[in-house]
């Protein structure tokens, strides 16, 4: 069992990891308070901000929330991303070892990356993890 911060840091470092594997320079901040976690570099002068998340398959699904919250002195809080200040969202699935990039634009209040086929078989509308592997 991890903690909520340890479970980040995973996810951080496996994403690190896969977008270097992917050809990418990755820079980190050392604050917190930013609105993203890290700053993908490609040549040709794209840089990506991303948010990562560290999430594990429920229901033959991952879903994910467009908010980040935290807890202080006056107690929890939570707001949504600004959508001005990310390109990505990177998800590190631990249970399948693999991350996943979800465009900022793609995302509205809520995202759901499916591994399985659902019940009723409709296809409409349904995002497939395997078609979140690349940026």
């Amino acid at each position: 069992m991890h903690h909520t911060k340890e479970k980040g840091d995973i996810g951080l470092l496996a994403v690190l990891l896969d977008l270097s594997l992917k050809g990418y320079k990755v820079f980190t901040s050392n604050s917190e308070h930013l609105p993203f976690d890290l700053i993908a570099y490609r040549e040709g002068g794209i840089f990506l901000r991303i948010q990562v998340k560290y999430r594990k398959i429920r229901n033959g699904r991952i879903d994910i929330t467009s908010r980040t919250s935290w807890a202080d002195k006056n107690g929890s809080h939570d707001k949504p991303y600004n959508k001005n200040e990310l390109d990505y969202f990177a998800v590190y699935c631990p249970d399948n070892d693999k991350c996943y990039y979800i465009g900022i634009n793609d995302f509205d209040k809520s995202f759901t990356l499916r591994f399985e086929d659902t019940r009723n078989n409709n296809i409409t509308k349904i995002r497939f993890a395997k078609d979140y592997e690349e940026i």
